[in-house]
């Protein structure tokens, strides 16, 4: 895919400074475009909202007001057709993907939101996830903690561990009996602690 030109980056610049003018970052948006090795990278310059602190000025109280600088980084890999994005607010992030998209290939739509990790084969194939026999170069695989968020208005977790054990879950050229549990015996989980609160 032949690289956009500077007319499309100006237009991807114009459509993040509607955004950040809307949010009250200004418009104070710069796009350096660089690639190498086959990688797209994006650098992204902008202001952040009007901060005032107190300072001190010919010995006595005063204020200063200013527009902080901020630094965001996009990285598009075509061989694995994916966006990576680093910004810290989430409307941020759904600007970039869609607005670097646009860029890319004309349209907004090419990068999708669901997450790219799933613990689907985790609840699927419980501790036959972990066996790796068939993997040139890994030994084994030790599942050494979860996580379990609960949702709800407290955002609840739960988080169960265990120790390491020999051998472990997963090693190679070794098969699991049926009946073996998750937790093995000689590795049982240390107990499970839950906290309710603001999740980290």
């Amino acid at each position: 895919m032949a690289a956009p030109g500077e007319d499309a980056r100006t237009r991807l610049e114009a459509r993040l400074n509607d955004w950040f003018d809307d949010n009250r970052r200004g418009r104070t948006a710069r796009v350096f475009v660089s690639r190498r090795d086959g990688v797209t990278y994006f650098l992204v310059r902008h202001g952040e909202p009007f901060k005032r602190e107190g300072s001190v000025l010919n010995n006595e109280p005063s204020s200063v007001t200013y527009r902080p600088l901020r630094h965001d980084v996009a990285v598009y890999d075509p061989v694995l057709g994916e966006l990576r994005v680093h910004a810290q607010l989430k409307g941020e992030r759904q600007l970039y993907r869609r607005a670097i998209a646009e860029y890319l290939v004309g349209r907004d739509d090419d990068f999708p939101r669901e997450a790219k990790y799933s613990l689907h084969p985790i609840r699927r194939d419980r501790e036959d996830c972990l066996a790796c026999g068939d993997v040139d170069g890994l030994d084994a695989v030790l599942l050494r903690e979860l996580h379990f968020a609960w949702g709800g208005s407290t955002t609840s977790t739960t988080s169960r561990r265990r120790t390491t054990c020999s051998p472990p879950c997963g090693t190679a050229g070794t098969a699991r009996s049926p009946s073996s549990p998750a937790w093995p015996r000689r590795c049982s989980p240390s107990g499970s602690r839950g906290r309710s609160g603001r999740g980290r």
